[in-house]
């Protein structure tokens, strides 16, 4: 199965004391040849996250995101209108708590095919994506 990680696997994916961190593991373990894509803006919205929470988790996250994530995964490409794009579904979604990382995410999804997030992050859902990470 292919699917799309979120902001929301990489952190607790990387964060032993994130509630969702056994699942992430679990799913990494379970399905090793799982198609995962991401996009660069999911790493910075990543580490925007652990910049104020240490300086120690502050580097371990960035050697995260150099070393872990680009093995795992193979990154979106951004196309040069992702942005217009992304701010339109934005401003179309005012009763939505769509953040525009969200819409970034939700547009290169449509525009893969893919129907699966690795997410509990409901926005995903109410956008008509499965959300894949259970528990």
């Amino acid at each position: 199965m292919k699917c799309f990680a979120d902001t929301f696997f990489w952190i607790a994916h990387f964060d032993a004391h994130d509630h969702w961190h056994g699942r992430a593991v679990a799913v990494l373990r379970s399905q090793p040849r799982i198609g995962i894509f991401t996009s660069k803006d999911c790493v910075i919205e990543f580490l925007n996250h652990f910049t104020e929470r240490g300086l120690h988790l502050r580097m371990r996250a960035a050697d995260y995101a150099k070393r872990v994530i680009p093995v795992i995964v193979r990154f979106v490409p951004r196309s040069p209108f992702a942005f217009d794009r992304a701010l339109s579904l934005y401003a179309d979604r005012p009763d939505k708590g769509y953040s525009l990382t969200d819409c970034l995410s939700m547009n290169a999804m449509k525009d893969l095919g893919l129907t699966h997030v690795l997410t509990r992050d409901v926005h995903f859902e109410q956008e008509g994506f499965v959300l894949a990470l259970e528990g």
